[in-house]
């Protein structure tokens, strides 16, 4: 949102705005806080240069803009989310806090968490007319007093300001390259090779080996001193404390790699060439494993397959061999012949039943209106005796039973009053 010099470009925070603005336009909070063409003139009046301190100052201002109050908030409700207070709340009585806490200023020992306290709860004598403080952390009473006592004293320091204050000017990036420059690594390895496919190191190559080391220790040494001169006579860098404790700590880190790197390249060229040697062996070994063990795997599958195929026999096969196929055609043409000598004699039986039922009906019909009369001599019709139909599927000389089984004492009480 700035240009070279620093300055702030009116129609880039005009953009910022507007995709900032979504959020609480999002939340149905549009009319509160929604974009309006206003919005970068009620931030900045646009006759003034905004530098980066002007920006910081009036974003982080208390209140901020009208448009952007919300902003503080959502930061502080991120920032005290996992707030451990260890204080029971007054009303709910739980036993500690997560986020702000509330502590009335007329009640003593009064306190809320922030679920009671927006909702608008109050016990006892308090009231929600009563002014309420908001804490964002937790103080134990020790440090409440060691604080009193410092302030009662005059020892407190100043408070920081809340934000650091940058330089009008734009600094220049750090230019890292002079600073840490590129580990000459060619004649070291140029040493190493030659001790591998040579075997035992010579006087030779040993002198040159620490020749190496020597000229590249010197050389990072010399460009150290030279930047620790080059900071000491500059006064615009001296004037940023922040800028000058972050060059310290560069230079603390990069002397603690040269140390490290110092006593890696110590040691003789036989320990790097073991070394390479021993991690060699072990990526091959590493690497016959994965080939074996991927092999297990394919035999396992194709052996799986195999007894899969085996144990479940398809019907191609059955129809490649004719006499199974023979067999089975005649197997069932002779279940359908037994289902059909089956429902022939089901029907036969039943109207074998229904005939019966009829005889006894009659029977039953002569013994009620002639008792002392018998059927053999009167003068009426003579009883007529059962026929059996034999359907076409039946064969007459096979009965499936008797005719007269089945029937009950009806049938005997009438042959006997005859």
């Amino acid at each position: 949102m700035s240009d070279s010099n620093g300055l702030m470009i009116f129609s880039k925070f005009d953009q910022f705005l507007k995709e900032v603005l979504k959020l609480p336009t999002a939340v149905f909070e549009g009319p509160s806080f929604g974009y309006t063409e206003h919005s970068v003139r009620t931030c900045f009046p646009q006759q003034k240069k905004i530098m980066l301190n002007m920006f910081l100052d009036t974003m982080m201002a208390d209140p901020p803009p009208q448009c952007l109050v919300w902003l503080p908030l959502m930061h502080r409700l991120a920032h005290v989310e996992n707030v451990f207070h260890p204080v029971e709340c007054s009303y709910c009585r739980c036993e500690s806090m997560m986020g702000f806490r509330y502590r009335c200023q007329q009640c003593h020992n009064y306190q809320l968490c922030q679920n009671c306290f927006w909702r608008g709860h109050a016990s006892g004598p308090h009231s929600n007319q009563h002014q309420m403080k908001e804490h964002s952390s937790w103080k134990s009473p020790a440090k409440k007093l060691s604080h009193a006592i410092s302030k009662s004293l005059g020892c407190v320091p100043t408070r920081e300001p809340p934000h650091p204050v940058f330089p009008e000017q734009p600094e220049k990036p750090l230019d890292l390259a002079n600073i840490v420059p590129p580990r000459p690594l060619a004649n070291m390895n140029d040493t190493m090779v030659s001790h591998t496919s040579s075997g035992a190191p010579t006087p030779t190559k040993r002198l040159q080996y620490s020749q190496d080391i020597r000229s590249h220790l010197a050389d990072e040494h010399a460009l150290i001193a030279s930047y620790v001169a080059r900071l000491q006579h500059c006064a615009r860098v001296l004037d940023s404390p922040s800028r000058l404790d972050e060059e310290h700590r560069l230079i603390a880190r990069y002397a603690a790699r040269l140390a490290a790197e110092a006593g890696n390249m110590t040691r003789p060229p036989t320990d790097l060439s073991f070394n390479f040697d021993a991690n060699k062996q072990q990526r091959q070994l590493i690497a016959e494993l994965e080939n074996k063990n991927r092999e297990i795997l394919q035999e396992i599958q194709r052996l799986r397959l195999e007894h899969e195929q085996a144990s479940q026999p398809t019907p191609e096969k059955a129809q490649q061999n004719p006499t199974l196929l023979a067999e089975l055609r005649l197997l069932r043409q002779r279940k359908d012949e037994l289902e059909q000598r089956m429902s022939a004699l089901q029907e036969s039986r039943r109207e074998l039943m229904v005939q019966l039922e009829g005889l006894m009906k009659l029977l039953k019909a002569q013994a009620t209106g002639s008792p002392h009369t018998s059927p053999t001599h009167g003068g009426g019709r003579p009883m007529p005796m059962p026929v059996r139909s034999m359907s076409a599927g039946s064969t007459p000389t096979h009965c499936p039973q008797d005719p007269l089984s089945g029937v009950g004492g009806d049938m005997q009480e009438a042959f006997a009053q005859g």
